[in-house]
């Protein structure tokens, strides 16, 4: 779960009960981004919103860095992250060029 803001929690319920909540019911990770740097709400956020394995809070300056921000938490969930379907394709190519090279040396041989 992402969430974002700029200001603490004033409305509704309880912020790190349904963090709590989330956590329990499986959501692995929940990160966060402040927006416009405050320290309090910086806080805020790591201390009643991000929860779970490898969670993270993130702050950007104002609503223009927003961007930036949103971009740079993508690269660090996925930076260094092997996709399984990347790997298996790779493999499956390797593969295919040494059977090529066989048939090569077969036909090469009957020659």
């Amino acid at each position: 779960i992402d969430v974002s803001g700029d200001g603490e929690d004033n409305q509704g319920g309880n912020t790190a009960g349904a963090r709590n909540a989330a956590l329990a019911a499986g959501i692995e990770a929940i990160n966060g981004i402040v927006i416009g740097g405050s320290a309090s709400v910086l806080a805020f956020y790591v201390n009643n919103v991000q929860g779970g394995t490898g969670s993270f809070t993130l702050a950007a300056a104002d609503f223009a860095a927003f961007g930036a921000a949103i971009q740079l938490k993508l690269e660090r969930e996925i930076t260094g992250v092997p996709e399984p379907t990347t790997l298996a394709l790779f493999g499956f190519g390797l593969a295919a060029l040494g059977m090529a090279a066989r048939r090569r040396k077969a036909r090469a041989a009957l020659a």
